[in-house]
């Protein structure tokens, strides 16, 4: 390879290994910060906020930003000198170095941009791994092969996340195949796939040795292919196991086959082909020794019948493994399955049956099942059999449902019973319902302001303008993982990522700094950084739907529940947007509002993924009742899902007991977060400022 052309494909492969995550931040999403003004919470933009960076001072970010010397540099259009100014500052975070070695490279300075990157700020620093790889691709590139492999086996991963490990281990395997040493590629690849099994190098390390076993005329060795098949399933590539296992399951000992064809088992159940499942599954049991192991296979068997719809055969099957004399925990699955299944049929009495021998046998399920219980009872009228069960529990779900219970007879006893679940902080399901029941509000007016752990010194505060709000992200999780930090730590975090418009990740930390002020007993801290977690994220779409039909708060709950606000999310089942609707379902209601079919793109617009979403709700609400709980059972499962008895369980514990008992359990979980968020929002009430 001449000079020009090593050039040409060096500053290729930097331009690949430096550059950093450059996502717009959301659009519309609330880039703000929430305060307290006439008892409401209002969201103020960046404008409103004091200068973050190290100093302090008043006025915007972006107008301090603007005066920053580099910025100044790079206007003029010298951006190495830029950078060379910023990464000479100690105080600016090293992603500088990684910027600076950028703008080397542009100008074809390889050996400047060499030395940065080796710099011993940026071995310290979240972006080590950009600086080694990039310097074993200059290595590669020059032809050295032997100093890229003494960089990339020497770093220092001690505290590297795990992906940059794998992505590291993953590089030193290919370099070594290309160096011509086989052996040493396929060693450090099956150690990848091992270590890091659900991580995507692993991908790229089952490739390799794919690739190396059929330059030697061979098929990947057995316990290869059963690792690469586990890490194809923990990817979600279900399709690529499937086709593995069924070739492994050829090749294995007839001793070992069963296992194989369990496995096979799980995996075609996971991807929706329970005949297929159940299939693999009798062929299992025909190789399954006695005892564990036939059990095991009969589990899944069961599971494959229920799947496929064949109830009554997958109740009896759960009930014999029960009533076998295999271990407790086993045993104790098999009838919880059981009942959850009767549950979602309406019996009863078979779901109250396997969920008694689920209390008797104890376990990590034992204090569900007498919840469960419970709820079986009332569902069924049996108020007094339901408050015995509840009175078996302190979870704040029995709490709340002895409470509801006992008011139709003992109104000061139960409703003194729900306010111990009202007055903690937060807006769990049950909490929030005890609220509702009671008719009173949790929060208390106050809302925390966040104060920066490192005031003064070491983090530097960076404005979108830079283009590097990803890497502050970077930055701040990488020194959030280090330890267990504390709630002011949490919420600084959150601050930073709603300023910088990453609304997804700032509800997040928001929700991690609550968490921490819960655990620290610290009620009055919890509630006031509660309003951080639900912002009034794209107000203006939000305000317009509700014209269709829907409630503000409802239709925030719903979104931050679907999408986290990121209009660009994308769900593996291919569900778009803030809504989270699949192309099929937006057709339906494009043909409703008598638009044009949407596109993916379309639905990836902020306005019309709100607008559709609302209408699809209102769709759902107006054919089940207005029922909120219902109509959202249903646009998480669909409508076909909806059990035919809502309406009496609805007259018998309201849309509460509905949301215990929706289509399976996932439409469960779903329905009481979003309640439980729609109290928040109701009570909240927030708004962005004028």
């Amino acid at each position: 390879m001449n000079r020009g052309a090593r050039v040409r494909t060096t500053r290729g492969v930097l331009w690949v290994a430096l550059l950093a995550l450059t996502a717009a931040p959301d659009a519309g999403a609330a880039a703000w910060w929430p305060r307290l003004e006439g008892g409401r919470v209002r969201w103020c933009e960046r404008a409103c906020l004091p200068d973050p960076s190290p100093g302090g001072g008043t006025g915007s970010p972006r107008d301090t930003l603007a005066h920053d010397p580099g910025r100044v540099l790079a206007a003029s259009g010298d951006t190495l000198g830029a950078w060379a100014a910023r990464a000479a500052d100690a105080l600016v975070p090293a992603v500088a170095l990684r910027e600076y070695a950028r703008a080397c490279l542009a100008r074809g300075l390889e050996a400047r941009a060499d030395s940065v990157l080796a710099s011993p700020r940026l071995a310290a620093s979240p972006w080590a791994w950009d600086a080694v790889r990039a310097r074993a691709e200059l290595a590669v590139a020059r032809g050295d092969t032997v100093l890229a492999d003494s960089l990339l086996s020497s770093a220092a991963t001690a505290l590297w996340p795990d992906g940059e490990r794998a992505a590291l281990s993953l590089s030193r395997a290919r370099l070594s195949a290309a160096r011509g040493d086989p052996e040493r590629a396929a060693d450090i690849a099956r150690a990848t796939l091992r270590r890091y099994p659900a991580l995507g190098p692993s991908g790229g390390a089952l490739a390799l040795l794919d690739s190396l076993a059929r330059s030697r005329g061979e098929s990947l060795a057995v316990a290869d292919e059963r690792a690469g098949a586990e890490s194809e399933v923990l990817r979600g590539a279900r399709g690529s196991a499937l086709r593995r296992l069924r070739h492994l399951r050829a090749r294995v000992e007839p001793a070992e086959r069963w296992q194989t064809t369990l496995r096979l088992a799980e995996v075609l159940r996971g991807a929706r082909q329970p005949r297929s499942a159940f299939a693999a599954a009798e062929s299992a049991a025909a190789h399954a020794p006695p005892g564990l192991p036939r059990l095991r296979v009969a589990l899944e068997r069961a599971r494959a019948l229920r799947d496929a719809g064949a109830t009554d055969s997958a109740l009896s099957a759960f009930a014999s493994i029960g009533r076998s004399d295999g271990p407790d925990g086993l045993r104790s699955t098999a009838w919880w399955e059981a009942a959850r299944e009767a549950e979602d049929q309406s019996r009863w009495t078979v779901a109250l049956a396997g969920l008694r021998e689920v209390a008797r046998l104890g376990g990590s399920r034992a204090d569900e099942a007498c919840v469960r219980a419970g709820l079986a009872e009332f569902a069924r009228g049996e108020r007094d059999s339901a408050r015995s069960w509840w009175r078996r529990s302190r979870s704040e779900a029995a709490r709340f449902w002895l409470g509801v219970a006992l008011r139709s007879d003992e109104r000061t006893t139960g409703d003194s019973l729900l306010a111990t679940v009202a007055i903690l902080p937060g807006y769990s399901f049950y909490r929030s319902a005890a609220r509702e029941t009671l008719g009173v509000t949790g929060w208390r007016h106050t809302v925390a302001e966040p104060v920066a752990a490192d005031s003064g010194a070491g983090l530097v505060r960076w404005d979108d303008a830079w283009g590097l709000g990803d890497d502050e992200m970077r930055e701040l999780a990488a020194k959030l993982a280090g330890h267990e930090p504390a709630p002011a730590e949490w919420l600084d975090a959150a601050g930073r990522a709603f300023r910088l418009g990453r609304t997804a990740q700032g509800t997040r930390w928001a929700e991690r700094a609550f968490t921490a002020a819960s655990e620290s007993r610290d009620d009055s801290l919890a509630w006031a950084i509660a309003p951080w977690a639900y912002p009034p994220a794209f107000e203006s779409e939000v305000a317009a739907a509700e014209s269709l039909g829907i409630e503000r708060a409802l239709l925030w709950a719903l979104l931050r529940q679907e999408s986290r606000f990121d209009p660009r999310a994308r769900s593996r089942s291919d569900a778009l947007g803030l809504a989270q609707l699949k192309l099929s379902t937006a057709g339906d209601v494009a043909r409703w509002l008598r638009e044009p079919q949407p596109t993916e793109a379309g639905l990836f617009a902020p306005d019309t993924s709100i607008r559709f979403g609302a209408r699809y709700l209102a769709r759902l609400r107006e054919r089940f009742g207005d029922r909120d709980a219902v109509a959202l059972a249903a646009y998480n499962a669909g409508p076909s899902t909806i059990r035919r008895d809502w309406r009496e369980l609805i007259e018998r514990g309201g849309e509460a007991l509905f949301a215990e008992f929706a289509s399976n359990s996932d439409s469960q979980d779903y329905a009481r977060r979003i309640l439980g968020f729609r109290q928040a929002y109701r009570e909240l009430r927030p708004t962005s400022a004028p």
